[in-house]
């Protein structure tokens, strides 16, 4: 079984979730865009279940849609926090 390396990049205006081989291929990637709220001028916020939201249903595309079944290293990256494997 092919085992692969999956970023996930969670910015302000969406998650980028970046599928590599184990040599460094990029296979797949994918962009949700999330909702930014503005309730201020120079303002924004996020609903946390959106940004969840965006990257389940992104690492949902990537196992449905990519045929990519073990995943051994991740890294999740949400400015102030970085969280790896």
């Amino acid at each position: 079984m092919k085992e692969y390396i999956l970023s996930i990049d969670q910015g302000t205006t969406s998650t980028k979730l970046v599928l590599y081989d184990l040599e460094s291929n990029e296979m797949v990637k994918i962009i949700k865009p999330i909702q930014i709220i503005t309730p201020k001028r120079n303002w924004v916020e996020h609903s946390p279940e959106k940004i969840f939201l965006s990257i389940v249903n992104g690492i949902k595309d990537i196992f449905n849609n990519y045929f990519v079944f073990k995943i051994k290293f991740f890294g999740l990256k949400n400015l102030p926090f970085l969280i790896t494997s």
